[in-house]
């Protein structure tokens, strides 16, 4: 079984069942998590806007459909 949490979620032990945290506060995470520009090589087509590509499964879909 895996649990998962949306980005508004965390998982721990907690005396309430919410707690309010400033805007700097960051719980996990490293610079790979950041935006990163997507770089397509050798695709001879012509490619969508960028709002195709929300996440990598996308651009996974995206080639392996071959457009």
């Amino acid at each position: 079984m895996v649990i998962l949490g949306d980005r508004h979620t965390m998982f721990g032990d907690l005396d309430c069942a919410h707690e309010k945290l400033g805007s700097s506060y960051r719980a996990h995470g490293s610079n790979y998590e950041m935006d990163l520009p997507l770089i397509v090589f050798n695709w001879q087509e012509k490619l969508p806007g960028p709002e195709r590509f929300q996440q990598n499964k996308d651009l996974t879909h995206f080639v392996a459909s071959g457009a």
